[in-house]
C-alpha cells in the first residue's frame, strides 16, 4: 500500500512536471510569437471595415523596409512578394506577385486659398476593394495611403476577411497606390499604356513600382529629396504595365517623373493623366482620348482659378474627370499638405466624404 502511495506522489510530482514545463514552452513560444511577429498581429487586429469594399488598417512598428533596401530591394514583382512571405509571414503564407494594376487615373496639385497646397488623386480601375493604411515606422514618416486589394489577389468583393486574408493584407504596406507623409509630401502612381517597360539596369539597388512609393513616403520629405532619392536606385515597372509618377511638397512643388528608354525625366507640371508629359519623341505617347480629356479638364479647372483652388473646386475637379463604364473611379481623394488632413470619397460618392489626418500620431 505504502509502495502504491509512493509511487502515486512520483507520478502526480511527475505529471506536475511536465504541466510546468509545457506552460513555461508555450509561454516562450507565446513570447517569441510575439516578439516575431507583434506588430504584424497588432496590424491585423487594427483592420476594420469601413464601408462595402472599403477597409483600414494601422501598422505601427517595423515592417522591414530597411531590411528589404539591405538586400539591394527587389527587380520584380516576384522578389518583391519573396521577401514579404519571408518578414511578414516567416513562410507560412507565400504572397503571389500581381498580374495587374492599374488602368487610368488623374492628378491635380493646386494652391489653397488660405495658404499652403493641396493635391488631389482620383484612382480609376475596374470594381475592387480599396484598404486606407496607416503607418507609423520606426525609421521614418508617418503616412497615410491606399492600396488597390485586386493587386493582393482579393475578389471584388470582399466582405468579411477570416485571419488569413488580413495576413494577406499585410502586403499593403508594400503596394501603396497614392499617399501623404507627415510632412506633407504626396505621391501617386498612374498608368501610362505603350509597350515599353522601365526596366534598368545598372549596379544600382532595385525597386518595383509600389515598393518607391513606400520608400518616398517614408523617406522624404520633400521633392528635391524624393528626386535624390528615385536617382539612386533602378526602377522596374510592375505588373507587366509602365508607370510615372506624380509628387508634390507642402512647399508647392509638384512634378512628373518618368522613365523614357530607361532613363529618368523629370517635369515641374500640376496636372498628371496616363500619357507621357515630358518634350520630346514620346510626347502625349499613351494619350487615348480619355486621358487627354482629363487632363484638359483638369489643366481648365486649374486655369479657372489661376492655380488656386479650394478644397471644395479640387473636389469639384476631380468628380469632373471620374471615369465611368469598365474602368471607372474607384476612390477621389483630397489632400490638404498644410494642414496634414486628408478627404477620402469612395466609389464617387462625393457627398459623404471619410476625414483622416495625423493628429493622433
Amino acid at each position: 500500500m505504502k509502495n502504491h502511495t509512493r509511487i502515486s506522489s512520483r507520478v502526480a510530482i511527475t505529471n506536475v512536471r511536465i504541466f510546468i514545463a509545457i506552460s513555461l514552452l508555450a509561454v516562450i513560444i507565446l513570447a517569441a510569437g510575439n516578439y516575431l511577429l507583434g506588430d504584424q498581429i497588432r496590424a491585423i487586429n487594427s483592420i476594420t471595415k469601413l464601408q462595402e469594399r472599403l477597409f483600414y488598417m494601422e501598422y505601427r512598428g517595423g515592417y522591414g523596409l530597411a531590411d528589404f533596401l539591405k538586400q539591394g530591394g527587389a527587380s520584380s514583382d516576384k522578389e518583391l512578394t519573396e521577401f514579404l512571405t519571408r518578414f511578414f509571414t516567416k513562410g507560412i503564407y507565400k504572397y503571389k506577385a500581381p498580374e495587374e494594376l492599374i488602368d487610368g487615373c488623374s492628378t491635380i496639385a493646386a494652391q489653397l486659398p488660405g495658404g499652403g497646397y493641396g493635391f488631389g488623386r482620383n484612382f480609376d480601375l475596374d470594381e475592387c476593394s480599396a484598404l486606407i493604411v496607416r503607418t507609423v515606422p520606426q525609421d521614418g514618416y508617418a503616412s497615410i495611403s491606399t492600396t488597390n486589394l485586386k493587386f493582393l489577389g482579393f475578389s471584388r468583393d470582399v466582405a468579411a476577411p477570416g485571419f488569413m486574408d488580413k495576413f494577406r493584407m499585410l502586403a499593403s504596406v508594400f503596394a501603396p497606390l497614392d499617399g501623404m507623409n507627415e510632412k506633407g509630401l504626396c505621391v501617386a502612381v498612374l498608368v501610362i499604356k505603350h509597350s515599353e517597360q522601365t526596366n534598368q539596369s545598372t549596379e544600382r539597388p532595385d525597386l518595383t513600382t509600389t515598393a518607391a512609393v513606400r520608400l518616398l513616403l517614408d523617406r522624404a520629405a520633400n521633392v528635391e529629396e524624393a528626386l535624390e532619392l528615385l536617382s539612386q536606385f533602378d526602377m522596374h515597372a510592375s505588373a507587366d504595365s509602365d508607370y510615372h509618377f506624380a509628387i508634390s511638397d507642402a512647399s508647392g512643388r509638384s512634378v512628373v517623373v518618368e522613365y523614357i528608354k530607361n532613363e529618368m525625366y523629370v517635369l515641374d507640371v500640376p496636372v498628371v493623366t496616363n500619357h507621357f508629359l515630358n518634350p520630346g519623341a514620346y510626347y502625349r505617347v499613351g494619350s487615348g482620348s480619355s486621358s487627354m480629356q482629363r487632363y484638359q479638364l483638369l489643366t481648365e479647372h486649374l486655369a479657372a482659378g489661376n492655380g488656386i483652388l479650394s478644397h471644395k473646386e479640387l473636389k469639384s475637379a476631380l468628380a469632373a474627370a471620374v471615369q465611368q463604364g469598365n474602368i471607372s473611379t474607384q476612390w477621389s481623394i483630397v489632400y490638404d499638405q498644410s494642414a496634414l488632413q486628408l478627404v477620402f470619397y469612395h466609389l464617387q460618392d462625393f457627398d459623404h466624404p471619410l476625414y483622416f489626418d495625423f493628429s493622433s500620431q
